[in-house]
């Protein structure tokens, strides 16, 4: 039983953060830009949203409680991962869903769906050059589909398999 660890992003932390950035924005802001008028008033707001959104996820992977680590290994056969102080044993896997975000921040998302629980993951930033093979996450997701071949890839409307997603 040898642990292999990964990293992931605690979403209640994100959203405490954004809620504390968007705090003074939401007090202050629409005051300041009271005194703006006609289209400028748009163009303004606009600016000023792009570039606090655009910072917050620049500085979003140094903030207090964001990263967190999880474990995961093989037990008797079957994926056990760790995070958030619990454990879980993946013996009931009804989907695996791996995909990349790309919006402000380039990461992987990982969703397991497993005794009809939801476990997401989300990784932390990655660099450009980064292929999703590269990662732990692409580890995670082949062992626990190795262990899973019960699982159907999905397809799309046009009938064709989507990478990294399979049902049951």
């Amino acid at each position: 039983m040898q642990k292999k660890e990964f990293i992931y992003r605690s979403r209640p932390f994100i959203l405490v953060w954004m809620l504390i950035f968007a705090g003074p924005y939401i007090l202050f802001v629409p005051d300041f830009l009271g005194k703006i008028e006609g289209p400028l008033y748009y163009i303004v707001n606009t600016l000023l949203t792009i570039f606090i959104v655009f910072l917050l996820w620049k500085v979003m992977n140094n903030l207090p409680g964001i990263k967190r680590k999880g474990y995961y290994w093989k037990e008797n056969g079957t994926t056990v991962i760790e995070y958030k102080g619990r454990m879980k044993k993946l013996d009931s896997v009804t989907e695996l869903y791996l995909t990349e975000k790309g919006t402000f921040s380039r990461g992987i998302s990982l969703l397991i769906r497993n005794n009809e629980e939801k476990i997401e993951f989300l990784s932390e930033k990655l660099n450009k050059n980064t292929i999703i093979e590269d990662t732990s996450y692409y580890n995670m997701f082949a062992q626990i589909h190795a262990e899973n071949l019960h699982l159907k890839q999905e397809k799309d409307i046009w009938g064709e398999s989507i990478d990294y997603w399979y049902k049951a």
